[in-house]
């Protein structure tokens, strides 16, 4: 029979943690120093993303709503999110003392993570159903593309919700450092609860992602084999379709080492948290359960690198966005200066004016 979680006893919970935080413990030091480097990095490069991604060259792309959406949830974690605890360890508090901060912290994050996977899930399948239906100019309309970017945030949001709604809790991880779901709660609505989040937010998605890569890469292999039976038919339209399907192989690539940095940045949390559900116990020490929770942290800052290294186009397009800012900043430079050299020989010539006539 399912039975409720008591309430909790937010008093006690600095039981949890390892000890109370001090700034001078070099562990701290190193995670605040960790964290800074991910929320700049991670910062930055999603803002230049956004800026890439609406350029003229990109915005009419097929996945661009799709991997805007992606930016704008690092970016979001970066500004509401990881803050949250990095202001607390700052001020020399513990996460697990405030239960309003505790629970956004774990909310917020739990969201965004979601959200990052079911929007590479919807990637892959929107790569899957062009491949097939050999449409690479297909363009979604505009109302199934508001759908592909609004499911994704209120599927996460959704399987966040029961601790806010007290079916079960937010509480601090064993580093005590941050929030996340109750991982350890034994009573059966817990682990029952912990058992769907895993598989509905990471597992689930996975299997769909690997299924469509899957349908994928047969469809790539079947297209090789069947190449030269093809060219005969249309020989007029060869090189057109051979570089529409250089370009989705391209894109093929990205979507792939995106998807798979992502992953293999969440599987180590993924796992821990998996193992702990079972052990009605913390599995890691607070020094160690720092290293999957600092690896989760990390997907914020990598699409940006994905994107620069894979993708020509879009290295071009950020290319022409820093020359163009460049050559304003040149432009303007230039204009001031030779708006003060005219000012210079203004005041020069009324002055000799002034000394004829005197």
């Amino acid at each position: 029979m399912i039975t409720t979680t008591s309430p909790v006893n937010w008093s006690n919970v600095v039981e949890i943690t390892d000890t109370s935080l001090h700034l001078h413990d070099i562990r701290y030091k190193a995670y605040i120093a960790v964290m800074f480097f991910i929320l700049t990095a991670g910062f930055l490069g999603n803002v230049v993303t956004i800026l890439v991604l609406y350029q003229p060259s990109l915005r009419s792309e097929t996945l661009t709503p799709l991997m805007v959406n992606l930016a704008f949830a690092d970016l979001f974690l970066t500004i509401f999110g990881y803050p949250t605890s990095i202001t607390m360890l700052l001020a020399g508090r513990d996460i697990g003392n405030d239960e309003t901060g505790c629970s956004w912290y774990g909310f917020a994050n739990g969201t965004v993570g979601i959200a990052s996977i079911v929007t590479f899930t919807e990637m892959t399948i929107v790569l899957s159903y062009i491949m097939h239906q050999m449409k690479p100019r297909y363009r979604c309309s505009r109302k199934v593309t508001c759908g592909l970017t609004v499911a994704p945030w209120s599927y996460g949001a959704m399987c966040m919700l029961p601790p806010l709604l007290g079916v079960t809790h937010f509480s601090p991880g064993a580093a005590g450092m941050n929030c996340g779901p109750d991982w350890i709660n034994i009573s059966t609505i817990g682990m029952v609860y912990s058992l769907l989040l895993v598989t509905a937010g990471f597992f689930v998605p996975l299997i769909i992602i690997s299924l469509c890569y899957f349908k994928i890469f047969r469809l790539v292999f079947l297209a090789q084999m069947l190449r030269l039976l093809r060219e005969d038919l249309v020989p007029g339209n060869r090189p057109i379709r051979l570089r529409r399907r250089k370009r989705q192989i391209k894109l093929l690539r990205l979507t792939v080492v995106a998807i798979t940095v992502f992953i293999l940045s969440w599987s180590p949390y993924c796992m821990v948290s998996i193992m702990s559900i079972f052990r009605g116990d913390h599995l890691l020490s607070p020094g160690e359960a720092e290293i999957p929770d600092l690896m989760a942290k990390a997907s914020v800052i990598y699409n940006p690198f994905v994107y620069t290294v894979m993708n020509r186009r879009f290295r071009l397009t950020l290319w022409a966005v820093v020359s163009r800012k460049s050559h304003r900043q040149r432009l303007s430079s230039k204009s001031k200066e030779s708006s003060t050299s005219v000012h210079n020989r203004i005041t020069d010539s009324k002055s000799l004016k002034v000394a004829f006539n005197v």
